[in-house]
């Protein structure tokens, strides 16, 4: 979510994105994450998110801090894959069941 912080911000970040992403990450077929049990936990999580961050309202560096994430190591991890710098804090938007990368969460792993 992080890497694409201004699209959580401004509600274009979708849940498919989210599920996409993990399935991605995770290498299992985006099928799988369709199951209840998964689907709870990927929807709890993105709720956490959402109620930390204001639906995207807090900046990027509020909300990473908010949730425990390690900006730095998340951006260089994202350069290293290619990603390159992740997009600069945004403080506009609206609640949403926005997407979440695997970092942070709390102190729990999505």
């Amino acid at each position: 979510m992080f890497e694409h912080y201004a699209d959580f911000a401004t509600s274009t970040l979708t849940f498919r994105d989210l599920k996409m992403h993990l399935a991605n990450a995770m290498q299992v077929p985006y099928e799988e994450l369709a199951s209840d049990e998964l689907s709870e936990v990927i929807e709890d999580a993105v709720d956490v998110i959402a109620n930390q961050c204001d639906g995207g309202k807090m900046g990027r560096e509020a909300c990473a801090e908010a949730l425990h994430v390690d900006l730095a190591k998340l951006d260089a991890a994202a350069a290293d894959a290619g990603g390159g710098a992740a997009s600069p804090s945004s403080t506009s938007g609206s609640s949403s069941h926005a997407a979440a990368s695997g970092e942070g969460v709390g102190e729990q792993d999505v």
